[in-house]
């Protein structure tokens, strides 16, 4: 099984309870921590796993932002790409807290990712269908 098969497995299968980021540690204690962060990345640019999306963005949280490098600009282009708008505060709110932690900014600041030039150039691309 491919290390993506398996957190889609762990995100598809866990309990209303289980904390994703909990679930996923012996994944990132066997595989590595960057491994298991670009087979996240690949899950959110996949068009074909929108379940999994909201899980990635969770693991994200609970597992990465600030205990491992992150390339900052395309996770916060991603977040955008994936849940700005759809509607739902909580994920919006998740989206937020992850993007305010990569770029250093202040929860409640005026930071817009969508005006931060690389940002928005990694948006238009994933919108024009380079994933």
């Amino acid at each position: 099984m491919s290390l993506t098969d398996s957190i889609l497995r762990i995100i598809r299968t866990r309990g209303a309870e289980d904390a994703l980021g909990e679930l996923v540690q012996p994944l990132m204690a066997s595989e590595g921590l960057e491994p298991v962060r670009d087979a996240l990345l690949a899950i959110l640019r996949d068009d074909s796993h929108a379940e999994a999306w909201r899980g990635v963005m969770e693991i994200i949280w609970e597992s990465f932002v600030g205990r491992c490098e992150l390339p900052a600009d395309e996770v916060i282009a991603l977040l955008c790409f994936r849940f700005d708008g759809n509607g739902n505060d909580a994920d919006e709110n998740l989206a937020w807290s992850i993007t305010s932690n990569l770029k250093h900014r202040g929860y409640l600041g005026e930071y817009d990712p969508r005006h931060d030039p690389p940002i928005r150039a990694r948006i238009e691309a994933l919108k024009a269908g380079q994933r």
